[in-house]
């Protein structure tokens, strides 16, 4: 069972298979069960049908504040029951603090966790000699801006987009027909690939021969595991300081100024992606940015080393509550 019958999961978690969803599979596969045994750790939602009152319980947090969904459950009374409230950043942190009044000592910062990418994905080879860019997370977080500049930049250079973008893997499939138009229009440019919704490891094969994630982030990422599979992958993002992204990244990336107004990110995203796009071209920059996010990437973010922190945390819990 892999200890996946010890998680707490809501009807609607059951089916996502997003990467929240994929690393909660993975540190329970790393944490022995007779730890795991004690707590009930509730991955963002609470459901208190499953409530254990003789368990010790956590709360991990991975949306923003203003989710309804914790107005009860981080309520005075409510956060109560939980020893520990974690959080994946200390920006989103910080603003659940801020917004709920919680004290500190009862917060931790338990950041995002992935499998790194093997070192042998060095050196990128160019494609048909042309650059290969990818975009893999939902489609609200900015596709139709990236869509809009891509048909721009795609008239000047050389390049190809793979788009991987579907509430399909969250098991949402309603929730794509609003962009039932822009995934059409996608479909019908000739130098772009549309994937819709495809498992983790078709994505992870796609970033291997990625050269620039292509992130126009228009929604405040408490962190991103696209971001980081896609620095562990060697693949350059390109990206605005906006929501978390800008901790995540950790200046490892190419980073832009972000802008309240649509047309104004237009504008600053095209130029600095096509900043990007010539430096490709023209020398080995971006291959050193590369390597430099993918060591970070590898080191911050290892699976291993998360399992540890867990490891300890729930240790020290368990200590302080015998």
């Amino acid at each position: 069972m892999e200890n996946f019958d010890l998680m707490t999961r809501t009807e609607s978690q059951k089916v996502a298979k997003g990467g929240t969803e994929l690393m909660q599979e993975r540190i329970y596969r790393g944490l022995n069960r007779e730890i795991l045994e004690k707590f009930q750790i509730w991955f963002s939602r609470f459901d208190h049908t499953q409530f254990d009152p003789k368990k010790l319980q956590i709360l991990y947090c991975h949306d923003l504040p203003g989710d309804p969904m914790y107005e009860k459950t981080l309520s005075e009374e409510g956060r109560k029951i939980f020893l520990k409230i974690l959080f994946v950043s200390n920006w989103q942190m910080q603003l659940f603090i801020n917004h709920y009044k919680l004290n500190w000592s009862q917060c931790f910062v338990m950041q995002n966790a992935i499998e790194p990418f093997e070192e042998k994905i060095f050196p990128k080879k160019l494609q048909n000699n042309s650059i290969s860019l990818v975009y893999h997370t939902t489609p609200h977080r900015g596709l139709e801006i990236l869509a809009h500049v891509f048909e721009n930049l795609s008239k000047k250079y050389p390049i190809t987009l793979d788009v991987f973008s579907s509430y399909e893997v969250y098991g949402q499939p309603e929730r794509d027909r609003i962009y039932f138009d822009l995934f059409s229009s996608l479909k019908r440019h000739p130098q772009i690939k549309y994937h819709a919704g495809q498992k983790n490891n078709v994505v992870r094969s796609a970033l291997v021969s990625s050269h620039i994630f292509a992130y126009p982030s228009i929604w405040p990422e408490t962190s991103c595991l696209s971001l980081i599979e896609a620095m562990s992958a060697g693949v350059v993002a390109v990206h605005p300081n906006f929501g978390g992204l800008y901790e995540t990244a950790a200046n490892n990336t190419v980073m832009y100024q972000m802008q309240e107004s649509r047309n104004d990110h237009i504008f600053v995203f095209q130029k600095t992606l096509e900043n990007t796009i010539k430096e490709f071209l023209d020398g080995e920059m971006m291959l050193n940015l590369a390597n430099q996010a993918k060591n970070y990437a590898d080191n911050r973010y290892s699976l291993e080393k998360r399992i540890k922190t867990w490891r300890d945390l729930l240790t020290a819990l368990i200590k302080n509550n015998i």
